[in-house]
């Protein structure tokens, strides 16, 4: 999760399967949105995923809007 002060800003679900993790989702609240939030969460959970020994993190969505493929394009997945 992403916060400020006590608000909860963005939160990243993942599912674990072994050494592999699945960025299932990832959703950053409205007024938030379009400041770097989503980008920062996902790299610090690939930065934590890689420090827990996973093997491999994919992300899997149901929307392939072009927006949601560039943000993760972004952030080097392919």
């Amino acid at each position: 999760m992403a916060k400020w002060q006590e608000e909860v800003v963005a939160a990243a679900v993942l599912l674990e399967q072994g050494s592999k993790f699945e960025l299932k989702n990832i959703a950053v609240a409205k007024d938030w949105q379009g400041n770097g939030i989503a980008n920062q969460l996902i790299e610090k959970t690939i930065f934590w995923e890689s420090g827990s020994g996973a093997t491999e993190i994919w992300v899997g969505t149901g929307n392939s809007s072009l927006n949601q493929l560039a943000l993760y394009q972004n952030v080097a997945f392919e």
